[in-house]
């Protein structure tokens, strides 16, 4: 994956690269709690973050979804 540089980010970029980071940050976290919890067999803590998991991936769609209809939006640059 191309990294952006955040000065050259509209102010949607900025936002949406920001939120990016975040939630791959916490879908880290929740993962790592996920397996201690299975080596564990802590049923209500696996399910607990199942439910949190499948909570983050819900929003990294709407993200995804939200970014394509934002760049639907901007004009194209035209190039020589």
């Amino acid at each position: 994956m191309k990294k952006v540089s955040e000065k050259n980010l509209s102010p949607n970029g900025k936002t949406h690269l920001k939120t990016y980071k975040d939630l791959e940050r916490r879908l880290g976290e929740t993962w790592q709690k996920l397996c201690q919890n299975v080596e564990k067999l802590n049923k209500k803590a696996i399910a607990k973050d199942r439910d949190e998991l499948m909570l983050l991936l819900g929003e990294c769609d709407y993200m995804i979804h939200e970014y394509e209809k934002c760049a639907k939006m901007q004009p194209k640059r035209k190039t020589r």
